[in-house]
């Protein structure tokens, strides 16, 4: 999660989701476990050190985790965006003051949620439906300077869903 401090976190098919601070000689100093009604899928950090997580699970629920400091992090929301579950979660910061979210769903959707630090909420945004497998996703900013981040979305499409 953490670099600078050496915080980490891990999620398991049980639910639980841990987070801990390494020490200097490697050792760590304990656990913060949180637990979830289905298994954690995907996990992402905010990029800027707001100390805001996400963590998706297989039931299709995002949930916004607050950890400013592994020893106190907390669930700050949950959103159940979709009956499928997440395959994958990316992310963005942009202008230091919010966070885009996209979360690859097993249904070959993708949803696009926004995050804004000053009041951390999970604000759902939509759907895109690729019409086909949806097998990874993630935000390009630097090849599109003085641009919004693009979402780049691989995987295969049907042909005959796409007119030409």
């Amino acid at each position: 999660i953490d670099r600078s401090s050496r915080t980490y976190a891990s999620c398991d098919e049980s639910g639980r989701l841990r987070l801990w601070q390494l020490t200097r000689e490697g050792d760590a100093k304990g656990f913060r476990t949180l637990s979830f009604s289905s298994a954690p899928s995907g996990l992402c950090i905010d990029e800027e050190g707001a100390g805001m997580l996400v963590v998706g699970t297989d039931s299709g629920c995002v949930h916004l985790v607050n950890c400013p400091n592994w020893k106190g992090a907390s669930v700050l929301e949950t959103l159940r965006i979709s009956e499928a579950g997440i395959a994958k979660l990316c992310n963005i910061t942009q202008d230091r003051s919010f966070m885009w979210v996209a979360a690859s769903l097993f249904d070959n959707r993708v949803a696009i949620m926004m995050i804004p630090f000053a009041d951390p909420k999970i604000i759902m945004m939509g759907f895109v439906d690729v019409r086909g497998s949806a097998d990874d996703i993630c935000f390009g900013s630097e090849e599109f300077e003085g641009e919004a981040p693009k979402l780049i979305i691989a995987g295969c499409a049907n042909e005959s869903e796409w007119p030409c």
